[in-house]
């Protein structure tokens, strides 16, 4: 009878998955089991489909079942890395991403993830260098280059996030973002001129970048150009930009008469 099989349930369970379909594939998966499928793949599979239902302790298990199974297996210290990390046990995380960079160092979204963890913590220093080291790995990704901007900026290192910023826009010019950090990053260093032409190349890229009309903005204003800060200041309040900088939108447009 095909239907004792495990091997029937365990290609019925990854149909349903594919279809987002998380109870069905998950009980053919533990028929699976249940009738012999017990391979770390089969454990790093259940734990998938754990994951994406939402059950983070019993998907925790299934990949530590996983790696009784294979030890040598880096994504699996990963995906239990991730899983600690969004429950906001960092120290989890960062022993389990380690073993991730451990077993395999070249490869990315390991050093990348740890990055982001030590910038969660605000541990900037060891930030700067987990975003240096992913950044060795693939010098052309721009997004780590945006990413280690923000940890510089962050860590009030306008300059060096300058220089980051400006990576990213010369690697891809076409993300209005990239853009409007550079924006940033410019305008708290009085480089008002270069803010402007920053935040015009956003806004060119993507006319509706709240966040890049206030940015112009406040740039203008600090210049005291006031029609034009007025003009976009404006602008901005046509999009949801938060209510910290629509109050101070409202000030600064009080103080300028408008």
């Amino acid at each position: 009878d095909i239907a004792a099989l495990p091997g029937f349930y365990y290609a019925r369970s990854v149909a349903y998955y594919r279809q987002d379909l998380y109870p069905e594939a998950l009980s053919d998966q533990l028929a699976a089991i249940e009738l012999g499928r017990v391979s770390a793949a089969d454990y790093e599979y259940l734990g998938d489909i754990y994951f994406f239902s939402g059950d983070n302790i019993n998907a925790i298990s299934a990949y530590e079942t996983a790696i009784t199974l294979d030890a040598t297996n880096p994504w699996l210290y990963y995906y239990l890395g991730d899983i600690y990390e969004a429950d906001g046990n960092f120290d989890q995380a960062t022993i389990n991403y380690g073993q991730a960079i451990s077993l395999d160092s070249e490869e990315v979204t390991f050093v990348e993830a740890m990055a982001n963890l030590k910038w969660d913590e605000g541990n900037y220093d060891l930030a700067i260098v987990g975003f240096q080291e992913a950044i060795r790995i693939n010098p052309t990704d721009p997004w780590l280059h945006n990413s280690l901007g923000d940890v510089y900026y962050d860590a009030d290192d306008d300059q060096a996030a300058e220089a980051s910023y400006l990576m990213a826009t010369q690697l891809d010019p076409t993300v209005s973002l990239f853009f409007e950090n550079l924006g940033l990053s410019l305008r708290v260093q009085e480089k008002y001129g270069d803010a402007l032409i920053a935040y015009s190349n956003s806004l060119e890229i993507d006319p509706d970048g709240g966040f890049s009309w206030f940015g112009r903005g406040a740039t203008y204003y600090l210049m005291g150009m006031d029609p034009e800060a007025i003009a976009d200041l404006q602008k901005a309040k046509e999009y949801d930009i938060g209510q910290d900088l629509l109050e101070l939108v409202d000030e600064l447009l009080a103080e300028m008469g408008a």
